[in-house]
């Protein structure tokens, strides 16, 4: 995930710049371009971890009550990368958009309304342990990248000016 807070922030900026020059298809560039990259990287790191999933896991551990649980979650976290760094990323747009607030109520909708309940519910009320929390990550960072590419697709289509 380091790799799309890097790249969050480099969108942030571009996407930033070009509203401050008020080029608004400069904004549009560099939010999409921002988007489109973190989702071909994270598309690697998890292709890396569907197909190496207990090589990435005997980096941090060699217990194997750990080993049992880590490695079949690597298969969700796979998935989990490529949603969490397109919402970081546009995030990274939105921000530099000076559009705040409206990013902040999605994270909120997406994470505590959806995400936290999802977990309790497949998690422990479901039993299903470490993957039904992976899946509740999952269901809240997909959300939150699907409202966010909306929002910033909607944004990027107005004129916006400097903040």
């Amino acid at each position: 995930f380091m790799v799309a807070i890097g790249m969050s922030a480099a969108t942030a900026v571009r996407v930033g710049n070009a509203v401050g020059r008020r080029d608004m298809p400069g904004m549009r560039a560099a939010g999409w371009v921002g988007t489109g990259l973190i989702v071909v990287i994270m598309l690697a790191i998890g292709a890396l971890a569907l197909t190496f999933p207990d090589v990435i896991a005997r980096i941090y551990t060699s217990d194997t009550d750990v080993l049992a649980v880590a490695i079949p979650a690597m298969t969700l976290a796979a998935f989990l990368l490529v949603a969490d760094g397109l919402q970081g990323v546009l995030i990274g747009a939105l921000r530099g958009a000076g559009d705040i607030w409206p990013t902040t109520w999605i994270g909120l909708t997406a994470f505590w309304i959806l995400m936290v309940p999802a977990g309790y519910g497949l998690g422990i009320a479901l039993d299903w342990k470490v993957q039904g929390l992976l899946i509740a990550e999952l269901i809240g960072v997909g959300a939150a990248s699907v409202l966010l590419a909306w929002r910033f697709h909607v944004i990027s289509r107005r004129d916006i000016a400097p903040v």
